[in-house]
């Protein structure tokens, strides 16, 4: 398979992306993988080229699924390329870093376009590895990016109104993927971040590049069936890493990624607006996980 580990201090050498591309298809897609906080590929027990970003986990963690496996970037099917960043220490270093990492990531985006013969770069992010992308997007050239797919996004929504009306954003698609199962952990970044504002989990931000996807509201898992995705399972009531676990997400990312002419976004959009379009504070979203009292 093709699969380019890479970090964001050592980029790869125009030989080593020249050989990784030529392993896939015309058509396939290149599609750079961003991890959250607590990875470090300098650090061997939190490396996420060992864990998420690779073929056969060698770390033993419950989570440690393969990204690639998962997107189905197999064989000549697809470029994964797992882009590792220092996403240690406390919550405010890692949140800075992550915008440095996504400068960096722009310069590759801008290289790979170059390379891939006019293929736009499609990302997938979880957690803050989405600062790192609407970063990048926001410094990149336009019709350099594709699809922009982030899984319970550590972002705020002025980050990502920066990124849909930059260059690069005007001409790609994002899609956030959101759950109550991430409330928590939308909270505590309000917390640690209190005058960044919302965040993107409470799918207040509306646009024609923009699919929002609440993966646990009834409505969207009955459309997401309809389309041919299945229905997954809830499973705990608070979850970091659900919207890479479930099984019905990853089939969608893989259509998104795989079969863009066949998912258009606004096809979508039009089916998933079934659920209910009121906006969601986050205390409200919160308080819908007490018991209904009996008065």
């Amino acid at each position: 398979m093709a699969l380019l580990p890479i970090t964001q201090n050592e980029c790869p050498s125009d030989k080593q992306i020249d050989a990784a591309l030529g392993m896939i298809g015309k058509d396939a897609p290149i599609v750079i993988m961003l991890h959250g906080f607590k990875y470090d590929p300098e650090d061997d027990a939190r490396d996420p080229q060992r864990h998420i970003f690779a073929l056969d986990p060698r770390l033993g963690f419950k989570r440690a699924v393969s990204w690639p496996r998962r997107l189905g970037l197999l064989g000549d099917k697809g470029l994964a390329i797992g882009f590792g960043w220092h996403a240690r220490g406390t919550i405010w270093q890692a949140h800075q870093q992550a915008g440095q990492a996504g400068q960096n990531l722009a310069q590759l985006i801008s290289r790979l376009y170059a390379k891939g013969a006019g293929r736009k770069i499609h990302i997938v992010a979880h957690s803050l590895g989405a600062r790192v992308a609407l970063r990048a997007v926001q410094q990149a050239k336009p019709n350099t990016v594709g699809r922009v797919i982030l899984i319970a996004a550590a972002l705020f929504e002025h980050e990502l109104y920066g990124g849909l009306h930059s260059a690069a954003g005007q001409t790609a698609e994002f899609i956030n993927i959101r759950s109550k199962a991430n409330t928590v952990f939308d909270l505590m970044l309000r917390l640690a971040l209190p005058h960044w504002g919302r965040t993107v989990g409470s799918g207040r931000v509306q646009s024609d590049q923009l699919l929002d996807v609440a993966i646990e509201h009834r409505a969207v898992q009955d459309a997401l069936q309809e389309l041919g995705f299945g229905a997954g399972k809830t499973g705990s009531p608070i979850c970091h890493w659900s919207g890479y676990l479930r099984d019905d997400t990853c089939k969608l990312y893989r259509s998104l990624l795989h079969r863009p002419h066949q998912t258009p976004l606004h096809y979508l959009q039009s089916r998933l607006r079934q659920q209910d379009r009121k906006p969601q504070t986050t205390t409200r979203y919160a308080l819908s996980f007490l018991p209904r009292m009996p008065f």
